[in-house]
């Protein structure tokens, strides 16, 4: 059984959000448009820090 990660599972979602607000079916491949939107989105999208880059910081 193929398991996804959380970033998968975070753009699978997105990808059905993005399809229900334009009125595109939730099932099946991506439309054109949609793909290259997300591939844009990618390019300015800045790269995630580490979830623990400050060990001294509480509550993160």
């Amino acid at each position: 059984m193929d398991e996804l990660s959380a970033d998968e599972l975070r753009g699978t979602a997105f990808a059905a959000n993005l399809r229900r607000a334009f009125g595109a079916p939730v099932e099946g491949d991506l439309p054109t448009r949609f793909a290259v939107l997300l591939d844009r989105l990618g390019e300015v999208q800045s790269p995630q820090r580490p979830r623990h880059a400050d060990p001294h910081r509480l509550g993160a």
